[in-house]
């Protein structure tokens, strides 16, 4: 939860049509709600502020604990490319715009969320994180393919929360010089003619409080979206934090082994990205119950780094890299990732931090692997047991297509506050119906709460459960707590609609690794492996090598616990201050 928030409107299918009374269930156009939940009688704003004519909506929230905000400007509605500048929200082509959604509280703390949809079964939705713990240094988590309806762009945007910020970005894909309104097109072929960013090559742009810059991944001659994972992100001054978001417009989402060519079934995806300095190494993932065979991508730093697949000794055997062939294993050296797939529980450690994306994919209707459910893909950056909350409000919005399926709520919590968890007040749940039966987002009889938790087999100091909270005809809003820190994801799935985020999170720097290794400034961040610059203010268990000639020309303070090391033949030459914590 927090106080402030930024967000955008995402670029997805169907943009270019003109928006119609949406629900109900049919009309034209994109659309998008923010949700925010809190103590009833906060007072909120969500606004545009920085738009020729600034939109803006108050609202206090109600006895239910949720506000919906909708109504996002959307140009001329006599023409798509709004030539006459008309007050517009959508980010549906490459470059700088003034189209920030800022969202905030009159003081208590809240927690928001972003849900965008269209015709013809398409929807996303993001946990919004709060500007406190946005950061410096991102990894772009996106997802590239083909489709079988629409564009399929890759896309990521920035937004700035203070004037004059420096932001450096290298595409790991060619970024489309869209012309305005170019990105519209339905045909899925070459959209933007030709490349503003080429991969590789590192650039610079400056951005102002709550102007946004979106990046469209070009698609090829073969109408294959480019994907813009493993894009690298920064802003070399630490007191300057940034917020990403990634994601596609509408793709089809494949897993390697089990589908690797769907042919319908796509959707648009969008998330707000969690920054590097938040990577950790000990993640566990609960199937996405009705679509339950899950694609992961488990994003490195290094490409040394050893992952572990449910193996909590570490043996040789169990490293992702000797998996059976049944589970996908490969490595993208572009994206900087490892996929893999699974229909069960499953616990992924590290000797490096990593970050890892959970998919429900295109591969519906296949009840042999666990997806007897018919829901649209989907992504959710899942977070670390580092990571994990001791209690959560969160908001199980509507499925917007106006079909009943199911919502559900995964939780990951250690054995010792099985007891003590709460959902709802509630003393018995619904875990819903089997993934691999003949009936997708039923109900299954009352349990105790307490019999929905099942161990881990490969390491039973964890338990997992999902509860089935609703069949996503209505939204509804469902706290949880516990005596001790919990992982949950929240999402739902329907007849070609999903959506997907997490329920929160504690981010805190650790564990982070800064290794200077040219000669130059400090503050230079190509000088830094991976180009991430140390924060500022370096964190307890986070360490800085200088292998090279450096040269400190801001200020650094080194927090007790932290740790800088000099290597040998390497210089530090301090001409600001240093300032060490006792």
């Amino acid at each position: 939860m927090g106080t402030e928030f930024w967000t955008g409107f995402a670029y997805e299918q169907n943009m270019k049509q003109r928006l119609e009374t949406y629900p109900p269930f049919s009309g034209f156009g994109a659309n998008m709600y923010v949700y925010i939940s809190g103590a009833p009688g906060t007072v909120v704003t969500v606004e545009m502020p920085l738009l020729s004519t600034p939109f803006s909506q108050t609202a206090t929230i109600p006895a239910s604990g949720v506000v919906s905000v909708t109504g996002f400007p959307q140009g001329d509605p006599n023409d798509e490319t709004d030539a006459a500048g008309l007050p517009d929200a959508r980010l549906y082509y490459t470059g700088i715009s003034n189209r920030g959604i800022h969202v905030y509280s009159h003081g208590a703390p809240i927690s928001a969320w972003l849900y965008d949809y269209s015709i013809n079964n398409s929807a996303g939705a993001t946990l919004l994180l709060p500007t406190n713990l946005w950061s410096n240094n991102y990894s772009v988590q996106a997802y590239g393919n083909v489709t079988n309806d629409g564009p399929p762009n890759s896309f990521f945007f920035i937004i700035a929360e203070q004037d004059s910020t420096t932001v450096y970005f290298t595409p790991s894909a060619d970024i489309s010089d869209s012309v305005v309104c170019a990105d519209f097109a339905e045909t899925g072929t070459d959209v933007g003619g030709s490349i503003k960013y080429p991969a590789g090559k590192t650039d610079t742009i400056y951005l102002n409080k709550g102007q946004v810059f979106n990046a469209m991944g070009a698609i090829n001659a073969t109408g294959f979206g480019l994907d813009l994972s493993g894009t690298t992100i920064s802003s070399p001054d630490a007191t300057k934090k940034i917020a990403v978001f990634g994601g596609n417009g509408r793709c089809l989402v494949s897993t390697p082994f089990s589908c690797p060519n769907p042919t319908a079934g796509s959707d648009n995806m969008v998330q707000q990205m969690m920054s590097t300095l938040y990577w950790d190494t000990k993640y566990f993932s609960v199937p996405t119950k009705s679509m339950a065979h899950n694609l992961y991508r488990i994003y490195v730093q290094d490409t040394a780094t050893q992952i572990w697949i449910n193996d909590t000794t570490h043996q040789t055997s169990s490293l992702i890299s000797n998996q059976p062939a049944s589970f996908g294993a490969s490595y993208n050296t572009t994206g900087k990732y490892w996929t893999y797939e699974s229909g069960y529980p499953t616990i992924f450690e590290s000797d490096q931090p990593i970050s890892i994306t959970q998919f429900i994919t295109s591969c519906s209707g296949n009840t042999a692997i666990g997806n007897n459910g018919s829901g649209d893909p989907e992504m959710i950056i899942l977070t670390s047991t580092q990571e994990a909350i001791n209690s959560a409000t969160v908001y199980s919005p509507m499925i917007q297509d106006g079909l009943a399926g199911g919502a559900y709520i995964n939780v990951v919590i250690p054995q010792a506050g099985v007891l003590t968890f709460n959902l709802d007040n509630l003393t018995s749940v619904d875990t819903g119906t089997s993934s691999f039966g003949p009936t997708a987002y039923g109900s299954a009889a009352s349990i105790p709460i307490i019999n929905a938790f099942k161990p881990y087999p490969s390491n039973p100091n964890y338990y997992f459960a999902t509860f089935h909270v609703g069949n996503g005809t209505a939204g509804a809003i469902h706290t949880m707590s516990a005596s001790v820190p919990f992982n949950s994801i929240v999402y739902g799935c329907a007849d070609g609609e999903s959506y997907g985020f997490n329920a929160g999170c504690t981010l805190n720097h650790r564990h982070n690794i800064y290794t200077f290794t040219g000669n130059g400034n400090w503050s230079d961040v190509s000088k830094w492996s991976n180009n991430q610059l140390p924060p500022s203010d370096l964190s307890i268990g986070s360490e800085i090598i200088i292998s090279g000639n450096c040269i400190l020309d801001l200020l650094q303070t080194l927090e007790k616990g932290s740790t800088l090391t000099i290597l040998t033949g390497a210089n530090l030459k301090v001409n600001d201050d240093l300032l060490i914590q006792k």
